[in-house]
Order: C-alpha cells, then sequence, then structure tokens
C-alpha cells in the first residue's frame, strides 16, 4: 500500500524543503526508529497503521537526561488527527518532520485513538500513546565535504581549477539551508579548514609547473557564505624554473591565492556513470 504525505504544521518561521525527502520508517513493536534520523533537513517518518485506528496524530519532543531525570520538550506541536477516512486502504501514514539538530534523542509520541463498540450506542474513542525513539547520527564523514571552484594566485597571476576536502568542527548537512546571517549565530557551521589539489591550468603571467603529476597542493581557510557555496584563501605549493639560464633545476616556491567554489558529490556525479560504464 502507498503512504499519505501529510505536511507538519508552520511554527512561525519558513522551512526550506529539498527534494527528494528522505524516508525513515518507524518499527511500534520495537519502539524505535528503523534508522538513525538525519539532522538539519526535513524528512519523512513513515508510521504504520495500527490495527484498528481511527484517528493518529504526532508529537515530537527533545529528550534531556539530567542527573538520571529524563525529560522531554516538544519541538513539534501535534497535528491535526488523521482520520481512517484521510488514510483509506493505505497501510501506513508519512509525518514530515522539521529539521532536527545533530547528536540528539528524540521522541515521537503517536497519539492512536481507537473506536470502541457500545452494542447498539454510539462508539466512544479510546486513545493510547506510543512512543517511539531515535537518534540524529553523525560520522566522520558529516564532518568532511568536497567542493570545486576557481583559484586565483597573487604574485604568479596563476588561474586555475581547484578541487579540495573542507574539515568542520561540527557535522555539517549539505542540503541544510545556510545564509550569510547564520555566519554570525552559527559560525562553526561556515568555518573551514581545506586541503586541496589544483589539477588544471587555466591562465599564468609567471611560469609555474605542478608540484606533482596529479597538482599543485594547497592549503586554506574556507568560508561558507551560501548553502552549497564558499569562498578561501591559503597557500600554493609549485614548482618554478631557477632564474639561474644556466640551472636547469626547478626550486620549490609558495603563493597566496583566493578560491571561489561549490560544494560538490563526486560519488553523485561519478556513481552513474560507472552504472554506464558496466552496463556497457
Amino acid at each position: 500500500m502507498g503512504a499519505l504525505l501529510v505536511p507538519s504544521p508552520s511554527e512561525g518561521q519558513e522551512v526550506v524543503v529539498r527534494y527528494p525527502l528522505k524516508v525513515v520508517e518507524v518499527d511500534l513493536s520495537m519502539g524505535r526508529v528503523a534508522a538513525p534520523l538525519p539532522f538539519g533537513e526535513v524528512f519523512l517518518l513513515k508510521v504504520p497503521v495500527p490495527e484498528g485506528a481511527s484517528e493518529i496524530a504526532l508529537d515530537v519532543r527533545t529528550v534531556t537526561i539530567i542527573n538520571g531525570r529524563t525529560t522531554t520538550t516538544s519541538t513539534m506541536p501535534a497535528q491535526t488527527h488523521l482520520t481512517r477516512a484521510d488514510w483509506g486502504p493505505r497501510s501506513a501514514v508519512v509525518f514530515q518532520v522539521p529539521p532536527l539538530r545533530p547528536k540528539e534523542d528524540y521522541r515521537f509520541a503517536l497519539t492512536v485513538s481507537r473506536t470502541e463498540s457500545l452494542g447498539v450506542q454510539a462508539g466512544r474513542l479510546k486513545k493510547g500513546e506510543a512512543r517511539v525513539t531515535g537518534r540524529t547520527a553523525t560520522t566522520f564523514a558529516d564532518y568532511v565535504t568536497t567542493d570545486a571552484g576557481l583559484l586565483v594566485a597573487s604574485r604568479t597571476r596563476y588561474m586555475g581549477a581547484l578541487t579540495s576536502l573542507h574539515f568542520y568542527t561540527v557535522p555539517i548537512n549539505v542540503r541544510e539551508d545556510f545564509s550569510v546571517g547564520q555566519l554570525f549565530t552559527e559560525p562553526r557551521k561556515a568555518l573551514s579548514v581545506f586541503l586541496g589539489i589544483t589539477p588544471l591550468e587555466l591562465y599564468t603571467e609567471a611560469k609555474v609547473d605542478k608540484l606533482y603529476p596529479v597538482g599543485s597542493p594547497v592549503i586554506g581557510l574556507g568560508l561558507r557564505v551560501y548553502r552549497n557555496a564558499r569562498i578561501g584563501a591559503g597557500v600554493m605549493f609549485f614548482e618554478q624554473p631557477d632564474g639561474n639560464p644556466i640551472v636547469e633545476s626547478s626550486v620549490d616556491k609558495r603563493d597566496l591565492f583566493f578560491t571561489f567554489g561549490f560544494d560538490v558529490s563526486y560519488g553523485a556525479v561519478l556513481g552513474p556513470i560507472a552504472g554506464l560504464l558496466g552496463a556497457s
């Protein structure tokens, strides 16, 4: 059976929804979600319809443990009740959940109402709450992003393509909406240290040779200025012919550079290509 999509209520702030949305399934028998919860983005919580249910509502709460005492705080008020007429023959309902914070525990309180028959009299609603827990998980990969952009060196006037790895002190979700205003409220989401390589020369006024066959290495600091765009500056390491015309060797040199680039997922790009090559 299909699932019914129910948008979450507005809390006075605009939430940017980026499709396709991730889906997390609920295991009501175990009282937990079937996978780690995504953070920083809207996702869908798929709930199987309990037998005999006539209405279902959802309340999302953060879970905090202080001195052994567990407290919960609602982060999303209970949605309008869904009735059996809403989900019809479907075996599950889907709630749209607003972005959650990383590395936190959450409790999904599902209020399920069932209609009890009283013989010839009208039925009455019997309500029960199913509590499902989950946690937003992070891995080392959430602290690293990849990008591609343009590098311009100051002294040599070198211009070339740049690809680099950016390292953050907090987990980053590249699908999360990010604006210039967050540079001041959440600076750790904006600042990064990066290592990269410039494999392709586009223009230069001085002779610049690659330090390695794949390109010249760089190191620098990045500043995320939008969801998937950033600027940065650093040092490029390269080789140049010795200034003495009778010396054929090269010398290692450095130059300061400025860069502008965009996040790029090489896995997302190369995966379909690899699939096509494998199928051919």
